[in-house]
């Protein structure tokens, strides 16, 4: 089951917009989650490549 969820967290997105900004929020709340102390924190390789991307 474990495996299941993780090979499907890894398909590639499809070139959707609404896929992008899907991923986009998800990044974003992954990363308040982690820090949620942190007010203004710098943001991550990850979103600011997805946020280019859009």
């Amino acid at each position: 089951k474990v495996y299941r969820l993780a090979a499907k967290n890894k398909k590639p997105v499809t070139e959707r917009p609404v896929n992008k900004i899907k991923e986009l929020l998800i990044a974003q709340e992954r990363e308040r989650k982690l820090h949620p102390v942190v007010k203004h924190r710098p943001e991550s390789d990850r979103i600011r490549q997805l946020r280019e991307e859009l």
